[in-house]
């Protein structure tokens, strides 16, 4: 089994963003998604407390380096495209 881990906050230091986006998902779309590619169960708390606490990890790396970020829902990817492209 796999066990996810933190990607160390100097790697993010030293990519230097302007600013950091979460892309974030309802996690039964997630679920699903995951199911269809891997042919396998998922388990719908366990994927909805790993997107949460990427969100949160994500809000702590852009505050301890002093940089906004950015939660988008890919529901609408098309949305999401063109907001990246503004930023651009």
């Amino acid at each position: 089994m796999n066990i996810p881990t933190k990607i160390e906050i100097n790697t993010f230091s030293s990519i230097n963003a302007q600013l950091y986006l979460v892309m974030t998902e309802d996690p039964r779309i997630i679920k699903r998604r995951l199911e269809k590619r891997d042919e396998k169960e998922y388990n719908l708390e366990v994927l909805t407390n790993m997107q949460n606490l990427e969100v949160a990890y994500s809000k702590f790396i852009a505050k301890q380096l002093h940089k906004p970020v950015l939660e988008i829902k890919t529901s609408n990817i098309a949305e999401t495209i063109k907001f990246i492209k503004k930023l651009l």
